[in-house]
């Protein structure tokens, strides 16, 4: 059944265009999908504001001077010229047939007309009469070249007969960066046939890694400004041109920057500007240096001549800071800069005044993107990572959460160190430190004593042989469970036998509301009222209890029982389920907000509200890392650190906070490239960050990896491994996570010693790193643990697979497949006894003869046994696929071996041996022989049909063009997207929204099945996700996107499936 495929832009790309002054000091800023007219510099109220649907390629503000008007040209991405007038509304329209590449637009106020240059090679010119609406008048083709036309400049010259206007040109030969100059001027004589021609021969103006940015000078010439140099070519009006004395028509003259050899340095704009005595030319690099060049000059009008002195360098102004891609000086103080990643902001030449847009128009690519909780938890997260350059990134958590967590006030007591336990009472606070010391504040109250409860009043209850739990009962007394699972009441000495259980060593839990005890005990709830049980009952599928609470609010009483598992089941006293969620992967304690409808769970580093009457939960940002958490009052609890601090800290009206997402935004230093998430704890990711540094001696750039750890909750990193300390000019090419997970022919982790082994696996992560040398005698593989209760990184093995690798696959039984220049099968095994992990090779090396890219497992579910060949060999059902650079798709079938062997008494099956077999194009999967007909594929990824379990492939080319595959039978169905961008990457997203217990608010739309993220530059991020009921999607569209509605696979545009659409923003600063 083909499925219905839904596309969602999940996170909007933000790019830039440009900034112009407007009417009355307005400022015009257009980005790719909107233009916004502000009514100041300081750009905080927008008097106007559009979205454009198809997408912005590039626009040109132009003045009217007869009128005194003001218009943009806008150049939509499916090549429509667009005239705005003031209000942004469209005057006038053209249509372009042909493929835009790099447009380029000069205007001629005087005459009111513009030339256009958008197939690269030839120049149009349009007429503007603005009284009858027409922008787009006598179209002519009045230059064409075979080479590339990079940059327009034109002006009016001063000539015995009148003014003339000329165009100057700055061309780019095809296959070199060998740029020239050419010039054309209008013809003014009724004696030549043509109207345009040119004024000289082409010049070469030098090879440069970057294009020279050009400046044309009326009654001058034109000059060219590279970092080193400056390249002036006299104007062809001009009799003579003078320099200290020497004619000359074209020099070579000093740059902004001639001693700076960096590659990466380039001018990204610059003004000139006369007043008859002096030359002075602006600009800015990309490194944010404002520059300023001048010349001392004379303009002769009679006799047309220049006379002026040599270009020199003035003063470097003023450094705005880096990635600069665009300055427009707007008069003779006041500058625009935008910067990729800083933003939108304007500077002052003469003061330090400087006003910034915070946190819009930032140029960020999007490198990785994942849903953080997968398979394991309900509480999902966006996680977001990359960059603008090697040495700036960023890493964005979308969560759920709450605003007020911002107001959470924290005071650290002066009394408390190794707090073992702690019990507010109306005397004060008695704890008990971890020498089993008895204090009340800082007094201390006896020695050697084993404290079991302490009530409000001050009454002790000391631990013995026969109690097994206990809990307060009013200010002095209390109820309790022994070991003959009797139920006592301190202050009536009154005793109820329970029935007996299976294992009476096991605590039971006991709790005290009103005139209610609970004891639970083994998936037994027993209900005593007045002393009698009037209910008992099983709770139905729960594992071994790990927190239990009764909770009154609002005339209701709710159960609230967490697992060891982490997962959390809210129930009535009649054990009808009302919610069911998967928190987190390990127990979660559970303590009563007290006056509310909330109860807090908790975990060292991770702490949620969870709110019975909306039946939503989320994260709060908490100061400390929680061992213990005690009620207090109605909003301040007491709470122990996981060091044995004490802390008070108060949530200022917790009772009324309300689930909202939350945005955490964290900047680092350095380039993100992946982030996972560790399913033992998921309040931890692991990152992988490239940083480069230019080697001034060496003159190159070299580059290094650092794998960090962040807290998602609070954005900030924990700890890191660098491996500069390893080996210098060493890369992560991938990292994974290392879960244990049973294959369909191996032994489940059942007995308690396999399981004690498999928690190791889930706290540790695999990278795989290259080096810039040929030199293999480094290792390449490296192991980390997670400590999950700090998040301490710590290195645990290293391993040389003799081969580079580019990307790594996790498999069964812990086995996991490297590739690279070779594709080979590993297994990560841990010696319990020795505490350690060592790599073991389980497969001879396969030569790829090819530039691996992506790779991913075709997983088949199997019906019924596996193929086998001979005893203990299997034929998988699983292929491996590898996108390579020159080969496209490479499938693979995998064979492996499976022995048996004994541990701890018991007969485990593990995989021992695998083989692979290259399949022939008639074989494989025919989803990717129909590849083949696409252009050069830029990303791939695989998911699968929800439905019916069948293959999804997504592929994206050159031309930005999303292909989705899905083998229907042995037909293969297709839909295609045209994307406004260039796609980064494709993530495979795997994720457990839809199982049908009861569950409480999500931050995804349940009804969807996420299947891939589409990464793109400038930070854009789609969904595109499978519907699994009726959505309305009438009507919606996404800005720059169009769908092919012609294809057999349907995709429409979905609606938004975030909840709520809004993000509370909080932001992290990372030197």
């Amino acid at each position: 059944m083909a499925p219905r495929l839904l596309l969602t832009e999940i996170r909007r790309p933000e790019k830039f265009i440009l900034c112009s002054i407007w009417t009355e000091k307005e400022v015009l800023v257009v980005e790719w999908d909107n233009l916004s007219i502000y009514k100041s510099i300081e750009l905080d109220v927008k008097r106007k504001y559009i979205t454009h649907k198809v997408g912005i390629s590039n626009a040109w503000p132009y003045f009217e001077p007869v009128l005194h008007a003001y218009y943009v040209l806008v150049l939509g991405l499916d090549g429509t010229l667009e005239f705005l007038n003031e209000n942004l509304e469209v005057v006038d329209v053209f249509e372009i047939d042909d493929t835009i590449f790099n447009p380029i637009c000069q205007f001629d106020e005087l005459r009111n007309r513009f030339f256009i240059v958008w197939d690269l090679f030839t120049i149009f010119k349009f007429e503007i009469d603005p009284s009858s609406k027409k922008f787009f008048k006598n179209m002519k083709r009045i230059y064409s070249t075979s080479d590339e036309i990079v940059q327009v400049g034109g002006c009016w010259d001063e000539e015995t007969d009148g003014e003339v206007f000329r165009l100057d040109l700055l061309l780019r030969t095809k296959y070199c960066s060998t740029f020239y100059f050419d010039s054309i001027r209008e013809n003014k004589s009724e004696e030549l046939h043509v109207e345009w021609f040119p004024t000289s021969k082409i010049q070469e103006v030098g090879s440069f890694s970057q294009p020279p940015k050009m400046a044309v000078v009326k009654d001058f010439g034109t000059i060219f400004v590279t970092p080193k140099d400056s390249f002036i070519f006299s104007s062809q009006s001009l009799s003579m041109h003078n320099v200290n004395g020497k004619f000359m028509k074209s020099s070579v003259e000093v740059g902004p920057f001639p001693t700076n050899n960096s590659p990466s340095l380039k001018v990204v704009g610059i003004k000139s500007a006369t007043d008859g005595q002096l030359l002075k030319i602006t600009g800015m690099t990309n490194c944010g240096d404002y520059f300023e060049l001048k010349c001392e000059y004379e303009y002769n009008a009679e006799k047309s001549t220049v006379s002026r002195t040599v270009l020199n360098c003035g003063t470097t102004l003023l450094n705005v800071g880096d990635q600069i891609d665009f300055f427009q000086l707007f008069d003779s103080n006041w500058y625009a800069v935008h910067s990729k990643s800083a933003g939108l902001y304007f500077r002052s030449a003469s003061t330090a005044k400087q006003d910034v847009v915070p946190g819009i128009l930032k140029h960020n690519s999007l490198l990785h993107s994942n849903i953080s909780g997968g398979l394991v938890s309900d509480l999902k997260s966006l996680v977001f990572c990359g960059g603008n350059s090697k040495n700036s990134g960023f890493v964005e958590i979308h969560r759920l959460g709450f605003m007020e967590d911002s107001r959470i006030k924290i005071q650290q007591l002066s009394f408390g160190s190794n707090v073992k336990k702690i019990w507010p009472t109306a005397d004060g606070i008695y704890w008990i430190d971890r020498t089993n010391r008895l204090f009340l504040n800082e007094k201390i109250l006896e020695e050697n004593i084993d404290v079991l409860i302490v009530t409000s009043g001050g009454d002790i209850v000391r631990e013995n042989s026969q109690l097994l739990s206990s809990c307060a009962v009013g200010e002095h007394h209390y109820v309790s469970v022994d070991r003959m699972y009797n139920v006592k009441w301190s202050d009536t000495g009154a005793v109820l036998q329970l029935p007996a259980v299976t294992d009476p060593t096991i605590k039971p839990f006991i709790t005290y509301a009103e005139d209610l005890t609970i004891v639970v005990s083994q998936q037994t709830v027993q209900i005593i009222e007045n002393r009698k049980i009037v209910r008992s009952f099983k709770l139905r599928g729960i594992n071994s209890i790990f927190s239990y609470v009764l909770k009154k609010y609002c005339r209701q009483t709710c159960q609230i029982i967490c697992d060891d598992t982490g997962c959390v089941h809210i129930c009535t006293l009649n054990n009808r389920i009302i919610a069911k969620l998967q928190a987190h992967s390990k127990g979660l304690h559970i303590i009563n907000v007290p006056a509310s409808d909330k109860v807090i769970l908790y975990r060292f580093n991770t702490v949620l509200l969870l709110s019975l009457d909306e039946l939503s939960i989320g994260s709060v940002r908490f100061p400390v890392a929680a061992a213990a958490i005690n009620p207090d009052s109605n909003d301040v609890f007491l709470v122990t650190s996981s060091e044995g601090s004490l802390y008070r800290i108060q949530c200022p009206t917790v009772s009324e906070w309300r689930l909202v997402p939350i945005k955490v935004s964290t900047l680092l230093p350095s380039l993100p490239t992946k982030f996972i998430t560790l399913e033992i704890e998921p309040t931890f990711m692991v990152g992988t960050l490239i940083t480069e540094n230019f080697d001034k001696i060496r003159f190159k750039s070299e580059y290094h990896s650092k794998i960090v750890v962040v807290n998602s909750i609070s954005g900030k990193i924990v700890s890191s491994h660098d491996f500069l300390k390893e080996h210098p000019n060493m890369i992560v090419t991938d990292i994974i996570s290392t879960n244990y997970e049973a294959g369909p022919h191996t032994s489940a982790v059942t007995n308690d010693a396999l399981f004690a082994k498999r928690i190791p696996y889930e706290k540790c992560v695999l990278a795989s790193v290259s080096y810039e040398t040929a030199d293999e005698e480094y290792e390449n593989l490296f192991l980390f643990s997670i400590d999950d209760s700090n998040g301490v990184i710590e290195l645990q093995t290293k391993y040389n697979v003799d081969f580079s690798v580019s990307m790594l696959i996790n498999y069964y039984d812990s086995t996991f497949f490297a590739i690279g220049e070779y594709l080979q099968a590993f297994k990560l095994d841990y010696h319990v006894k020795e505490n350690r992990f060592d790599i073991q090779v389980l497969s001879e090396r396969i030569e790829l003869s090819a530039v691996p890219r992506n790779a991913f497992l075709l997983e088949t579910p199997t019906q019924g046994e596996p193929i086998t060949k001979k005893r203990g060999r299997h034929v998988s059902s699983d292929t491996i696929v590898i996108e390579s650079l020159f080969k496209g798709f490479q499938q693979f079938e995998i064979t492996y071996n499976v022995a048996k062997r004994q541990c701890n008494n018991s007969s485990v099956s593990t995989i021992d041996h695998f083989s692979f077999t290259l399949l022939c194009i008639n074989d494989m999967d025919p989803l990717f022989g129909s590849t083949s007909e696409f252009n050069a594929l830029k990303a791939s990824a695989l998911s699968l049909n929800t439905t019916d379990s069948t293959p999804l492939l997504a592929v994206c080319d050159t031309d930005n063009t999303l292909t989705i595959l899905n083998r229907n039978e042995e037909e293969v169905i297709v839909a295609q997207i045209e994307i406004p961008h260039r796609v980064t990457t494709i993530i495979t997203l795997k994720c457990d929204y839809y199982s049908k217990k009861p569950c409480i608010k999500t931050l995804l739309d349940k009804n969807v099945n996420p299947l891939f993220f589409i990464n793109t530059i400038y930070g854009g991020c789609y969904l595109v996700s499978q519907a699994l009921n009726s959505l309305d999607t009438l009507g919606n569209s996404i800005n720059g996107i169009t769908i092919d509605e012609d294809r057999d696979l349907s995709v429409q545009i979905g609606p938004d499936i975030i909840y709520p659409t809004v993000f509370f923003d909080s932001s992290t600063n990372i030197s």
